[in-house]
């Protein structure tokens, strides 16, 4: 059995294995305990390295997905809202081909560490959905308060005030947000969540980005009209 017993300086591990003397009377044992720190110190970095993403630290796409499903199945029970934010940063494009790409790479850094201000909650889930762009699952959580929690990313990053001078939108760095909620069932499908956050990120980069915008397609389950 592996078991923690850590120090008030580090966290340690052990395992214990028992081994029976059956050639006496009556049955004794011999109980060992093995230092396995560095054993489970390797394990640990090797899941942390499955899960978040190489570049921000934040959650990767994978865990996304999977919180998705298991939040999904929860509220359903639970009968309670799930809502997510869909967002990217405007003319990333442009900030690449004018700053280079570890430029680019910073200000991936950079609003990842934004989120991570914004969304405290235990529940909230920040994430990169890959390149630019980024996720936040938000359980429980409707529409008008996930509307306010868009704005203050959006607001959050703007206040950066990084570099974009080739942005069609500013010459500083932001970000467009769609927002979407839904409450889960049997009958609706997760993606049907992603699909309406992506098509509300769409209409803000449509309506001239750097700014936040509400799914409005109307469908089973959807709580935002």
């Amino acid at each position: 059995m592996v078991y923690e017993c850590s120090s008030p300086t580090e966290r340690r591990w052990f395992n214990m294995r028992v081994l029976r003397i059956s050639s006496v009377v009556p049955v004794k044992a011999v109980i060992s305990h093995e230092d396995v720190t560095p054993l489970k110190n390797i394990e640990e970095r090797l899941r942390e390295l499955s899960e978040l993403d190489g570049l921000t630290g934040i959650a990767n796409r994978r865990v996304f997905e999977t919180t998705l499903e298991r939040e999904w199945l929860r509220l359903a029970r639970a009968k309670s809202s799930l809502s997510l934010l869909m967002l990217d940063i405007d003319c990333f494009k442009m900030l690449n081909d004018t700053y280079g790409h570890l430029e680019g790479d910073a200000c991936i850094r950079a609003v990842a560490t934004v989120m991570g201000s914004v969304f405290k909650r235990p529940a909230d889930l920040a994430a990169r959905f890959g390149g630019e762009e980024f996720v936040v699952l938000l359980p429980e959580t409707e529409i008008d308060q996930a509307i306010s929690l868009a704005e203050t990313l959006r607001i959050r990053v703007s206040e950066l005030q990084i570099p974009n001078k080739n942005s069609l939108v500013s010459n500083t760095m932001t970000v467009s947000i769609g927002c979407a909620c839904i409450s889960p069932s049997s009958e609706i499908k997760p993606n049907e969540l992603i699909d309406l956050a992506d098509k509300a990120l769409y209409q803000a980069k449509r309506e001239g980005r750097n700014r936040v915008c509400r799914s409005n397609i109307q469908e089973l389950g959807v709580i935002d009209t």
